[in-house]
């Protein structure tokens, strides 16, 4: 984790909390740490594969982890 002295540095990603792989692309951000870290994870690394939309069987268990919600 890094915090940044300069709270403006954070302000283009819109979310005070943000994931950058090491190629610097973000892979996730969010206001606060998700629920479930691991499965965020697991997401990013293609572990789980999120419901195509919220209506889809498993979207409401998808959202409550903190994973569907917040990945960009």
């Amino acid at each position: 984790m890094l915090r940044l002295a300069d709270p403006a540095a954070a302000e283009p990603y819109e979310r005070p909390l943000v994931l950058v792989r090491p190629d610097g692309h973000v892979g996730w951000r969010g206001r606060q740490a998700p629920a479930h870290p691991v499965a965020v994870l697991d997401m990013l690394r293609g572990a789980a594969v999120p419901p195509p939309d919220a209506k889809a069987p498993g979207a409401a268990q998808a959202v409550s982890t903190g994973v569907g919600a917040h990945l960009v």
